[in-house]
């Protein structure tokens, strides 16, 4: 079976993947709703949840319900928003640290 990938959330900041095919839905205020409706993609056969910053502030469970599932990947879209300002670099930095098995500033240091 093949996965998709979709993104969830603000359509201003998704309007790249937009223009490239990659479906957009717009993520309800309501946190429930919110979350209901990435269950529902995810069931749909979405493997790939792109998230715009603004959404994971109104549902911050999208990430610790689905971060541990090995079928479904949740990356963070950047954008900005005043209440959670790089929240989604920091999360890529985590995720690389994580599956480099080190600090990306420790490998810096090691650089030629």
């Amino acid at each position: 079976m093949r996965k998709k990938m979709a993104v969830l959330g603000n359509r201003t900041a998704a309007l790249p993947f937009l223009q490239l095919g990659v479906p957009v839905f717009e993520a309800p205020l309501d946190p429930v709703a919110c979350q209901c409706q990435a269950a529902d993609l995810i069931r749909q056969g979405y493997a790939l949840l792109l998230v715009t910053e603004d959404c994971l502030v109104r549902c911050p469970q999208l990430l610790t319900r689905y971060d541990q599932d090995p079928a479904v990947t949740v990356l963070l879209l950047p954008g900005q928003n005043a209440a959670a300002p790089g929240l989604a670099q920091r999360r890529m930095t985590e995720m690389m640290e994580k599956a480099l098995g080190q600090s990306l500033e420790d490998a810096a240091s090691h650089e030629l």
